[in-house]
């Protein structure tokens, strides 16, 4: 509504602080609530598989958490993901089961590997995503140089119309 606004700014009332805090919770909470509801829908894709699968392939969709993390909510939460999926994987479908250790090779590279790709997959998106952070910082600030440059222009404009006013007044 209109006037729950800022007239001057457009904004709503509390300024940026409050615009910060609400974007920084957005992110956050929404981030590891992304993450945390990404896993447990390919834990139970994965668990509902685990009679045709059984021990093999024990991470086969856990990145898939860990990138759609990275992507909604940054770093913190892939690496959330990448944890709760790692421990999932380890009680669950690596042998022995119901523990937190690996019995044998196999289960070492399948972990080894799952953890590898995740923190290449949240390094990578991390990079992109300050990267991204940067690109539009500097589109802010050329736009603003653009405009402090268009104000400029119409200046100069305004002065060299009167200069020009002034020189026909002499010559006439």
């Amino acid at each position: 509504a209109p006037w729950t606004r800022n007239r001057r700014t457009g904004r709503p009332p509390g300024g940026r602080v409050k615009t910060a805090v609400a974007a920084w919770l957005r992110r956050g909470i929404g981030g590891y609530g992304v993450a945390l509801g990404s896993v447990v829908l390919v834990f139970a894709c994965r668990l509902a598989l685990d009679p045709v699968l059984g021990d093999a392939l024990p991470t086969l969709f856990a990145i898939v958490p860990v990138v759609v993390a990275a992507w909604w909510g940054g770093l913190g939460p892939a690496l959330f993901a990448a944890g709760l999926s790692s421990v999932l994987a380890l009680w669950f479908f690596i042998e022995p089961r119901h523990t937190l250790g690996v019995g044998h090779a196999a289960g070492w590279f399948a972990l080894g590997g799952y953890l590898v790709s995740s923190f290449v997959i949240c390094w990578f998106a991390e990079r992109f995503r300050r990267t991204s952070r940067k690109a539009e910082a500097h589109a802010a600030h050329a736009s603003a140089q653009q405009a402090v440059l268009m104000a400029e222009m119409e200046a100069r404009k305004g002065v060299e119309e009167a200069l020009s006013a002034s020189e026909r007044r002499l010559r006439a």
